[in-house]
């Protein structure tokens, strides 16, 4: 019974270290990071305060209704010419107030309005910030993966070296290669063992920088998933730019800020107009504590009225108020002319650079299957001593520069691709 609850324990722990040590997915991360990065969930918390300032902006429709109880304890003398005489009153009582702003010149559903506004543009300034969060995780993604597939160049790379070392000495040995070969062919192991080195420090990097934007330990052994090719975006110029002015979260929270700064200053006039006021009072009084629970025995009083009020002179204060809430309008427009200028450079730098780097895979595998033909060449001529160690480590150098120059290539297509879709405002 003894071996066979350590056998479980065995496949439990070893079940754990499997899943712990499982490939996250694309999916995955963008999960984890919407879940755990500050600066989302700062976001997320201002969002929240806006929702409840569209409360508070609701609230002034409605009545304030407020109760209370007083109490009053008074004495007075009469003073005769032979004596005097003193008395005292108690009286307890409770009031019940209504209160309700009939119209205060359009103030009111101005910040109604305005409260909604600022709430949804809150809500496009989220969605901003989440998408920008989306794109940085799947960046940070896919230049693990890039890293990862360089580190193996580099593997490869010092592999064919310490290979072409040993045959340059192997050659010395029988005379058919000089020292001078054997030591250029050392220098060049050593070359590769420190670029080694700089593609595993890179890869680490890559790493961290995953691990933080996912908010988790920054030294945890993160590893990815490989991912699926992503279909080409065939859309034209016209019809991307179209894409984004009408989504991108940006530009909408710029509107929204216009049609606030429009509310702001419909708030500054209603001080012009007249106010009007209504209000209902309702008490009751007794000298006995106990009596409170019979107001129909006690003396009661109500009161109604109405007040209207308009603003004659208040230092001028209204107009610099308005004044200002007009440079705010001023602003917002400016701000949303910017920001659609904006939307469009970025759209147009994305679409040239998915451009660029389509033309670039095409290149770079060509670049690659060059260099490799030019390895093999060298390595023959050199092996026939009909070339120079020289002739070997120059396309050595040459086809490891050619391959990591379509790994760029190709992880560049698919930032470029994730860049025009954000630029689009289409990430989800």
């Amino acid at each position: 019974m003894k071996k066979i609850s350590i056998i479980l324990l065995i496949l439990i722990l070893s079940s754990v270290l499997l899943a712990a040590e499982a490939p996250i997915s694309l999916e995955e991360c963008i999960k984890i990071a919407l879940k755990n990065n500050t600066t989302l969930l700062n976001a997320k918390a201002t969002l929240e305060d806006y929702r409840l300032l569209k409360s508070v902006a609701r609230s002034d429709f409605m009545p304030t209704i407020s109760a209370g109880i007083s109490y009053r304890h008074q004495e007075w003398q009469r003073i005769y010419t032979l004596f005097s005489e003193t008395n005292s009153s108690t009286l307890y009582s409770p009031w019940f107030d209504l209160e309700q702003t009939i119209w205060d010149g359009g103030h009111t559903i101005a910040n109604n309005k305005k409260s909604k506004s600022d709430y949804l543009a809150s809500k496009y300034d989220f969605e901003d910030v989440r998408q920008e969060l989306i794109y940085s995780v799947e960046e940070a993604y896919l230049n693990l993966l890039k890293q990862r597939q360089l580190l193996g160049v580099y593997e490869e790379t010092l592999k064919s070296s310490t290979e072409a070392l040993r045959r340059a000495e192997s050659m010395e040995e029988v005379g058919s290669a000089s020292r001078t070969d054997v030591l250029k062919a050392r220098v060049k192991v050593e070359e590769d063992r420190l670029n080694l080195i700089i593609a595993q420090t890179n890869l680490e990097v890559a790493r961290a920088n995953l691990n933080y934007l996912l908010g988790l330990d920054v030294n945890r052994e993160t590893t990815v998933a490989e991912v699926d090719p992503q279909a080409p975006l065939d859309l034209d110029y016209e019809d991307a730019v179209q894409i984004a002015l009408e989504n991108h979260p940006a530009l909408k929270k710029s509107q929204f800020d216009k049609e606030s700064s429009k509310h702001t200053i419909n708030m500054a006039r209603s001080a012009y107009l007249p106010q009007l006021t209504g209000r209902y009072n309702f008490g009751y009084g007794t000298s006995k504590f106990y009596n409170l629970d019979t107001p129909l025995d006690n003396q009661y009083d109500w009161s109604a009225m109405l007040s209207l009020s308009i603003n004659l002179f208040d230092g001028l204060s209204t107009h610099a108020n308005i004044s200002r809430a007009k440079v705010g309008k001023r602003a917002a427009q400016d701000n949303l002319e910017q920001a659609r200028r904006d939307v469009i450079l970025e759209v147009k730098v994305a679409y040239l650079g998915l451009e660029e780097a389509e033309k670039s895979i095409v290149v770079a595998t060509e670049r690659v299957l060059s260099a490799e033909e030019d390895m093999k060449l060298s390595t023959a001529r050199y092996e026939l001593e009909a070339g120079t160690i020289l002739e070997q480590i120059d396309a050595q150098l040459a086809l490891t520069s050619a391959r990591a120059q379509k790994i760029q290539a190709e992880y560049n297509y698919r930032f470029a691709q994730s860049r025009l879709t954000k630029a689009m405002g289409k990430l989800k």
